[in-house]
């Protein structure tokens, strides 16, 4: 067999949809000569010690990871044990934050739609202030999405 690779994906996640698109993965993976082996997120332990960084629940480090997780902490720890990944941890930050990609994308002079980042909320709205300023630079129909999130989750509004 080739390079040896791991598929790092949500132990937590156990539902027909993840476990398919593991297997799916795999096979193809497989198909091209890798020799590949699915672990869950949570079958590593990542232990920091000083500067000694050890995994607990793998016994062979592989040659790259496709990672299939936004487990950013884990990917970032991978990396920085000399892991190459497919997607690296700046891309999983990037892309798991919609204004971020927004932000990224906008420097790379991408045309997308009018988008407004609307303040930070960490408990509960209490100053509704700025909706109408978000209502007057977009209009209506809007589109509005939370900024981590998965699976849809948007809210179409029209009047």
């Amino acid at each position: 067999m080739g390079k040896k690779g791991w598929i790092i994906y949500n132990g937590n996640l156990n539902s027909d949809k993840f476990t398919e698109q593991v297997d799916w993965l795999m096979r193809t993976a497989s198909s091209f000569g890798f020799d590949m082996k699915a672990i869950k997120n949570n079958e590593i332990l990542v232990t920091i010690e000083n500067s000694t960084t050890t995994l607990t629940g793998v016994e062979e480090l592989p040659d790259f990871v496709f990672f299939w997780d936004k487990d950013l902490f884990l990917a970032r720890q991978l990396e920085k044990m000399g892991i190459r990944l497919f997607n690296s941890a700046k891309a999983i930050e990037i892309c798991d934050d919609k204004a971020l990609t927004y932000q990224h994308l906008a420097d790379q002079q991408i045309n997308m739609p009018k988008t407004i980042i609307a303040p930070k909320i960490f408990v509960e709205l209490q100053d509704s202030s700025h909706l109408q300023m978000i209502k007057q630079a977009l209009g209506f129909p809007l589109i509005i999405k939370e900024v981590f999130g998965s699976f849809g989750g948007a809210g179409l509004f029209d009047t």
